[in-house]
This record gives C-alpha cells, sequence and structure tokens, in this order.
C-alpha cells in the first residue's frame, strides 16, 4: 500500500505548480511543513511574485533541496543536523546531504553515518572541504549532486558567537538563507549569528517597490 503521504505531497504541488496568487494557501502551508522546509515557504512565494529580482542564489539551493526530499520520498520530513568543533576557532565547513548506501565512498572510515533524509552542517576541523566530505561518505566528485554548499565559520562557544565569511565561490557557496535555516537551533540558543561571504548578495536586487514601478 502506498505511504499517504505520497498523495499528500502530489496534491500539494499540484496546487504549488498551477497556483498564480501572491499569498500562500492552507494546502501549500502544508506541504512546506509536510516536506520539513517550512523557512523556505514565504521565500518561493515571494519568488513567484518577483520574478526576476530574486537571488538566483537561494533558488539554486531550492532546487538541490528538492533533489534530498525526492531522495528520500518515503522517509520525510527532512531533518537538520548541526555538528561543529566544540573548541573556538576558525574552520571549514560543508552542507550536505547523506549519500545512500550504495553511493557511499567505502575507501575512508566515516565518522559520521546519519540517514538520509538528513541535511548536515558539519565542520570536523579538517583543513579542506574535501576531508569535511570524506568524513560524510562522500568522494569529492559527488559534490555537485550531495553538496549544497561550503564556507567559512568562525565559532566562539563562551561570547555565543558564530560568523560565516569567506565562501568558496559564487558557485559553490551556500546562499545565506540556507545557512539561516541550518543555524536555527544556534539561533534559539541566543548565538549571535552573522554572515558576510564574499559572492553573497541581498535576496532581492531590487526592493518590491522599485520592482513594481519598473513594469509599469
Amino acid at each position: 500500500m502506498e505511504n499517504p503521504i505520497l498523495q499528500k505531497i502530489r496534491d500539494g504541488m499540484d496546487e504549488l505548480f498551477l497556483w498564480s496568487g501572491d499569498t500562500l494557501t492552507p494546502t501549500t502551508k502544508d506541504l512546506f511543513t509536510t516536506l520539513g522546509i517550512d523557512s523556505f515557504a514565504e521565500i518561493y512565494l515571494q519568488s513567484k511574485k518577483y520574478g526576476f529580482a530574486v537571488s538566483a542564489k537561494i533558488l539554486a539551493d531550492l532546487v538541490k533541496l528538492s533533489f534530498t526530499i525526492y531522495a528520500n520520498i518515503e522517509n520525510l520530513p527532512i531533518k537538520r543536523k548541526v555538528i561543529l568543533p566544540v573548541t573556538n576557532g576558525s574552520y571549514k565547513f560543508i552542507v550536505t546531504s547523506i549519500p545512500e548506501q550504495l553511493r557511499r565512498w567505502t575507501s575512508v572510515s566515516a565518522n559520521i553515518k546519519e540517514a538520509t533524509n538528513t541535511l548536515l552542517l558539519v565542520s570536523t576541523g579538517d583543513d579542506a572541504h574535501a576531508k569535511i566530505a570524506a568524513q560524510c561518505w562522500l568522494e569529492w566528485v559527488v559534490a555537485e549532486v550531495s553538496i549544497l554548499g561550503w564556507a567559512r565559520i568562525d565559532i566562539d562557544h563562551e561570547k555565543k558567537t558564530i560568523h560565516i565569511k569567506q565562501d568558496s565561490g559564487s558557485y559553490g557557496s551556500c546562499s545565506n538563507q540556507l545557512v539561516e535555516w541550518m543555524l536555527e537551533e544556534y539561533k534559539n540558543m541566543w548565538y549571535t549569528i552573522t554572515i558576510n561571504m564574499d559572492h553573497q548578495r541581498e535576496f532581492f536586487t531590487l526592493s518590491p517597490q522599485n520592482h513594481d514601478q519598473s513594469s509599469e
């Protein structure tokens, strides 16, 4: 018998892609909740409303999130887990999904064995993003499939500050919104989180008001 959640997702997707309004309906809201990506519902709404003014980076991250969702259609919602060093310092990190068993790189002894429906923001203290990926069962050549982004992170647990900086290029970096979403747990623990990645820009290149004026 088919999992009832699949029909619920199908109905929500039908409405999502056929809908052209400027508000989220209960069905659409329920879809994002079912998928485990509630925080992105409003972003998706804004992308439909303001079109060309939306940052391409967050839309690219939404596409990558969708791959993780479809790969785990029987095991939703998507979960999040942050694994950071307990020692203060400056580190590299990646945001990644975990490959299923047949795609795991078996030539290393991986330390991270989460379920495939878990997205990780993880720093192992290694000096290269590729080494961090190896700890997550990932060979670097599959980065475009499983890794949503990578950047650098400064951590001070005593002062409760986290600073994200110096992404690895505009194509490979995470979006600001993805990092904020992944670090919600730390925000709820009263950490001050700042993000200043080299290739990031505001979600909109134009304000809604300016966009409306330019289309008149």
